[in-house]
């Protein structure tokens, strides 16, 4: 009797039962989340109870719990679990578990048929039990057996498991299993997380040249050589990555100057400790050396180490000094100033500077210029004066805040029929206030507007450049002159009241609406704003400072609008969207990157430095989560994305192309006008295609 409680029911419970061990009301509102806003299934949820809340919960235990709190959605989803047993008429098979199955399999992992040759199991061993159970959570809607360990003949033991058999698993043997034969399928996805397990499971990383180099090998030995070049080499190229098979060992070979592209495709934190070797790479070792940047640039080796030797190119160095290197980012950036004109080939030449004539009106009296004061002393005092104050933040308390929401819900404005819809700005410092960080990003080719003002002589010849063509030097004059400078662009943020526009006119009451890239809040904020009731958002970002400028936002909009319902993730969209059910959403309206050209973070969950080259880019990330919105989309509804070129590369005409193959009808465009930014663009105003396309 001592090891039993008592509940307030009367009924008695052990000391050890999940009840007894956990905060049920934490994990009640954990339950609450994961079952009802994020729509997970019973068979999801321990999954995500283990990786996030290291709660250990059976699928069972999980059922029996949301029926006591009297949510389930129905009890055909779990009936076969309460049984221990699955309904084959329901496929487990979703895009993301083929992915794992497939980065398994390549790997150590093998499928076996049963007698009935209609159903089969995935079991998997190695020798590191973290790696095992890794693998045993990312299947475990196959109710995946526990870890155990065997004894080797050699003294050396293995930790394995294996799932139950299901017809699903029948589908993927027949795909891997030739003839009996084991050999990678044409239609195989090398997705991030497919590569990521292939590498831990059965790839390496080792030195060669006496350790000045770095070699990554798969263990493809067993496939034949028609499917390694035929579909694994070239699905490796078409994600920018340069790989080739040997002859001598039948391995697929990934070039060392490729390694960071497939390092960073796949991430470079491993999930697991006992596999972070093969991710402690040296970068400086994958650089590019000065004499193969000279020989790519078609620049004389001299000469470019006369810029190295200058100051005038930006290079990193090996430790302690000795190689000059160049990153992807710095050879870039070479490459680009030879083809301005910045720097030249010829011996002698150089770029042309245009003197700068000092002409402009003054107001404010700190900004005044003395009528006996040199030039150069006036700039000088001026940047102290900025430097003093410090960058020119939008900063306001909540009285502020309110007053600037309260005006944005009152805004009155009707779109105009017709392809032109002009840009409002309203409200946009509101947004930006809960986002000062996004002043320390930069776009492609340009310096953040914090790091042009902290620097005084970009700051001087900025202010220099902006009374040029007639500015006037204010405090709000020097805020508008680092973020719309030659030298440096503040990243576009959503103006509130446009989103605000898009959603009265495509929304109504009750609508569930879907921002997949939320980025700075104006879309939330727009939303928040909206004349129609009951209107929930829900958005999506992987970038960590976003994600607290969102969290911000929405407890600033709960102190003000309590009866707005809003959601924010911080995932990637093409990770998190396959939890979402099919048809959950009313309206989707959103802003991608666009591709390359705003730089939001160093990391990896950046969708082009996980997918660096376009090609990857648009199939990887553009083309996964519009099947994905088309799919969590309702039928009738719209989704409307505002997204523009990037360099080369025409984004919005791709898009429409791949909106087409996935199904997506009615599709139109509409183009945003928006203002005339002088110190950027002259006299000209600007137009930006919006894509509105329905689900029929």
């Amino acid at each position: 009797m001592n090891s039993l409680l008592v509940s307030k029911t009367g009924r008695k419970k052990r000391k050890d039962s999940f009840e007894a061990q956990h905060d049920m009301k934490m994990v009640k509102k954990i339950l609450q989340e994961l079952y009802v806003d994020k729509q997970l299934s019973t068979t999801k949820i321990p999954i995500v109870l283990l990786e996030k809340y290291n709660i250990k919960i059976s699928d069972l235990k999980c059922f029996y719990i949301l029926q006591d709190m009297g949510i389930l959605r129905d009890k055909s989803e779990s009936v076969s679990i309460a049984r221990s047993a699955f309904d084959y008429k329901q496929s487990l098979l979703t895009r993301n578990l083929i992915d794992i199955i497939d980065g398994l399999v390549i790997g150590d992992a093998s499928i076996g048929l049963s007698n009935n040759n209609k159903t089969a199991r995935l079991s998997i061993s190695g020798k590191y039990k973290e790696f095992i159970v890794y693998c045993r959570g990312l299947v475990e809607s196959f109710k995946p057996s526990e870890v155990k360990y065997y004894n080797g003949e050699k003294g050396e033991g293995t930790w394995s498991f294996y799932t139950k058999f299901h017809p699903d698993l029948g589908k993927m043997y027949f795909r891997w299993y030739n003839n009996g034969i084991k050999d990678v399928p044409p239609d195989i996805n090398l997705s991030p997380i497919t590569i990521l397990l292939w590498y831990l499971g059965d790839g390496s990383i080792s030195a060669i040249n006496g350790d000045h180099s770095r070699s990554l090998k798969f263990s493809t030995n067993s496939f034949s050589r028609e499917a390694i070049e035929n579909i694994l080499v070239k699905k490796m190229l078409e994600l920018g990555i340069e790989a080739s098979r040997v002859d001598k060992s039948n391995q697929l070979f990934i070039k060392t100057s490729s390694i960071v592209s497939l390092i960073n495709y796949i991430g470079k934190n491993p999930p697991v400790k006992c596999y972070s070797y093969k991710f402690d790479i040296e970068e400086w070792r994958l650089k590019k050396s000065m004499k193969n940047a000279s020989r790519e640039l078609d620049v004389k080796y001299n000469r470019l180490a006369n810029w190295v030797k200058s100051g005038s190119v930006r290079h990193s160095r090996s430790p302690g000094g000795k190689k000059v290197l160049f990153s992807n980012e710095e050879f870039n950036e070479l490459k680009d100033r030879l083809n301005k004109g910045e720097l030249s080939r010829d011996k002698g030449k150089r770029a042309a500077i245009k003197p700068i004539a000092i002409n402009a009106p003054f107001s404010n009296h700190e900004f005044t210029r003395k009528s006996d004061e040199p030039e150069g002393e006036f700039f000088d005092r001026i940047a102290d004066i900025c430097h003093k104050r410090g960058f020119p933040y939008k900063i306001y308390n909540q009285e502020k805040k309110e007053k600037l929401w309260t005006r944005l819900r009152n805004s009155q404005y009707i779109i105009p029929e017709g392809e032109i819809i002009k840009w409002r700005t309203n409200e946009l410092s509101l947004a930006d206030s809960f986002h000062p960080y996004l002043f320390d990003m930069n776009c492609k080719n340009k310096i953040s507007p914090l790091s042009l003002f902290n620097n005084k002589d970009e700051l001087i010849n900025c202010l220099q450049q902006y009374l040029k063509i007639g500015g006037i030097l204010t405090w709000a004059g020097v805020s508008h002159a680092v973020c719309r400078s030659y030298q440096s662009k503040r990243v576009n943020n959503f103006s509130p009241a446009f989103a605000k526009d898009i959603y009265n006119y495509y929304c109504d009451d009750g609508y569930k609406v879907l921002d997949f890239c939320a980025g700075f809040s104006g879309r939330l904020l727009g939303a928040s704003a909206t004349r129609y009731k009951d209107i929930q958002y829900i958005g999506i970002d992987p970038n960590i400072d976003t994600f607290n400028g969102l969290i911000e936002t929405k407890k600033f909009l709960h102190k003000i609008r309590p009866d707005f319902k809003c959601n924010i993730i911080d995932e990637c969209a093409e990770d998190c969207l396959i939890d979402y059910r099919s048809e959950l959403f009313d309206f989707i309206f959103t802003s991608p990157p666009y591709f390359d050209k705003e730089v939001y973070s160093r990391f990896n969950n950046q969708s082009s430095i996980r997918y660096p080259i376009y090609s990857a880019w648009l199939k990887c990330f553009l083309k996964t989560v519009l099947k994905e919105a088309y799919r969590v989309l309702k039928k009738g509804r719209k989704c409307v994305i505002n997204i523009g070129k990037a360099d080369r590369h025409d984004i919005p005409n791709d898009l429409i192309e791949i909106a087409e193959e996935i199904g997506f009808k009615n599709i139109e465009q509409k183009y945003i006008e928006f203002g005339n930014y002088r110190f950027v663009n002259g006299s000209n105003t600007r137009l930006e295609p919006m894509i509105i396309m329905e689900k029929l």
